[in-house]
């Protein structure tokens, strides 16, 4: 009987130890995997232009191939590239930039890219200008959480506002491919795209066409200066919610404010506040709504000079530049910054003295005291660190 007992016991401690060495290699593994995929999305690769559209004066398009051959990481419609770039000879710090992926393919040959070249921005003149056909440049992993959620959505509609249309571009493109597969749970699809002129709007002809081969899929283009000209090709005003929805109604469909809408807007912060705001009191739920913010958007530019110290080893003024971070970085102070938005949190900065205006609200979660330098501006002298 002893024997049986030590038998059973000798087994039974064999089999926890086999169990404890599992659950330990699984836990290794997953731990490896977990580090593998933080280095590739860290580890930049490098890329050709290989094709470059000039859409207007201000709006570039290009695709990107790697050098290196290997397969494309593949993305989800609405992510963004970033790209890593020097803009002046000499320059230590990389410049990085976030654009949202324009064209999406469930398995990417090349990455393509959508535009807007700023006033007042260095870095996408600089693209505008050095983003020629065979020109390199190096870029980090697809990322970002403004996604198309194709499995738990049966009516889509998109909003965009000038350059904003790229990453609803990619969404349409992955709608339309999962609508021809028989794959998609979708119904329906609605763009609603405004801009200044029919000159500023980007991929026009291929959203137009779209609507008359695509029967799920609605345009709905809108150009908010008024035009003398009699019959104007486009439809002219301010978009708005109840515009939105009234259009939707008049489709036929009575889906607008249910639960089985799903919002998506991307383009002028001022625009998507204001339309997500009226969606709200329209009935529209917030989990409902979703919106990628491509920065500060305009901002009023102020002749008011602010010295701003910077730890205890720089000191700087701040005149006109758009942002806190954009000054950090003219005076070559090295901060991390990624999404320029207020998404990734990467620009923190803690206040120790001094007072902020907040140009935009941001995504990431901070602390008592803690700004993003992409959304604020200083409205007195200020100590800071970063």
């Amino acid at each position: 009987m002893i024997s049986l007992l030590l038998l059973l016991v000798f087994l039974l401690g064999g089999t926890w130890l086999m169990l404890l060495q599992g659950d330990i290699i699984r836990r290794h593994y997953r731990l490896n995997k977990q580090r593998q995929q933080q280095h590739l999305a860290n580890t930049p690769r490098t890329f050709k232009v290989v094709a470059r559209q000039d859409m207007s004066a201000q709006h570039f398009s290009v695709r990107l191939q790697a050098i290196d051959k290997r397969p494309l990481e593949k993305f989800q419609a609405g992510q963004y590239l970033t790209l890593l770039t020097k803009t002046q000879a000499g320059q230590e710090q990389v410049s990085r930039r976030c654009y949202s992926l324009a064209r999406w393919q469930n398995t990417p040959d090349v990455y393509e890219l959508g535009i807007q070249r700023e006033q007042r921005g260095e870095v996408s003149n600089w693209l505008h200008q050095h983003l020629q056909l065979d020109a390199t440049i190096q870029a980090l992993p697809p990322k970002g959480h403004f996604v198309f959620d194709l499995k738990n959505t049966e009516h889509a509609v998109l909003i965009a506002g000038g350059i904003g249309i790229t990453p609803l571009r990619a969404m349409i493109h992955q709608f339309v491919a999962q609508q021809y597969s028989g794959r998609s749970k979708v119904k329906s699809l609605h763009l609603f795209y405004t801009a200044k002129s029919v000159t500023n709007m980007c991929y026009l002809d291929e959203f137009s066409a779209l609507a008359f081969t695509c029967p799920n899929f609605y345009f709905f283009p809108l150009v908010s200066q008024t035009s003398h000209t009699p019959n104007p090709p486009n439809p002219q005003g301010r978009l708005s919610a109840p515009k939105i929805i009234q259009h939707i109604k008049q489709g036929g469909h009575d889906f607008a404010t249910q639960s089985d809408c799903q919002y998506y807007l991307c383009g002028p912060n001022a625009m998507m506040d204001d339309i997500t705001a009226d969606l709200i009191q329209q009935g529209v739920t917030r989990d409902g709504i979703h919106f990628e913010r491509f920065g500060a958007g305009a901002v009023t530019i102020s002749d008011a000079q602010y010295s701003v110290k910077v730890g205890t080893k720089h000191e700087l003024v701040f005149h006109q530049q758009p942002n806190l971070l954009v000054a950090l970085e003219h005076q070559g102070i090295n901060i991390q910054s990624e999404c320029r938005s207020g998404e990734c949190g990467q620009c923190k900065i803690t206040l120790h003295s001094g007072e902020i205006n907040q140009q935009i609200e941001p995504e990431a979660p901070l602390a008592a005291g803690e700004y993003l330098a992409c959304c604020c501006v200083p409205a007195s002298d200020l100590h800071i660190a970063v």
